[in-house]
């Protein structure tokens, strides 16, 4: 897949001018055939404990608690939405986004995203599935054993929930590119200074 290696502008309205991730990432690739929907083993990650963390607003395409737009879903272009931040504390040296599915009889993990500069606000539509970009993001391995993201694949007309995940940290982390969750679970303990969660529904058809 042909990728960007590094973010070229700053997207000021994420939710307007989401047409490309060639917006904050040079350039995105990608046939836009449609995926074959498959059922994927569930993956037990550890959860990062966020009792009494100050909160951060994460916002994205679909309210919270609302439902998740089929076009990112495993039935559509199976792209990473756009996502948005704000309310980070001082002293933020990077962010951390996860994406999880906590209905999968475990918590299955469609995303893994850190070392995202601490200037960054947010995350385009259709981050390509490359192992890191020149200004330091690295995507992990999500619960499919593949880089990147991969969206949403219930069984049919089973609602599941899936949940976004932002933190603040205060070091950038020091673990390689395309490592597990588990790995960046690790490595962000003792740097988290502030969260913001937000849920979409989905059912596949």
């Amino acid at each position: 897949m042909p990728g960007p290696r590094h973010f070229i502008q700053r997207v000021t309205r994420p939710f307007v001018a989401i047409a490309a991730a060639c917006t904050i990432f040079a350039a995105c690739g990608g046939s836009g055939a449609t995926p074959t929907p498959t059922r994927i083993a569930p993956t037990l990650v550890p959860q990062t404990p966020v009792a009494g963390l100050p909160a951060m607003t994460l916002e994205s395409v679909f309210p919270d608690d609302g439902p998740f737009p089929g076009q990112y879903a495993c039935l559509g272009l199976n792209t990473s939405p756009p996502l948005h931040w704000s309310g980070a504390p001082a002293g933020v040296k990077a962010f951390v986004v996860f994406m999880d599915d906590p209905d999968a009889g475990g918590t299955f993990t469609h995303w893994v995203v850190y070392n995202i500069p601490a200037s960054e606000t947010e995350l385009p539509e259709a981050i390509p599935a490359t192992k890191s970009f020149d200004n330091g993001v690295q995507q992990g391995l999500n619960g499919s054993g593949t880089i990147g993201y991969t969206g949403p694949c219930p069984p049919k007309r089973v609602l599941h929930h899936y949940r976004f995940f932002v933190y603040a940290l205060d070091a950038a982390l020091t673990v390689d590119a395309g490592v597990t969750r588990q790995e960046v679970t690790n490595a962000m303990n003792g740097h988290i200074l502030a969260i913001g969660k937000l849920t979409g529904t989905y059912t596949r058809p």
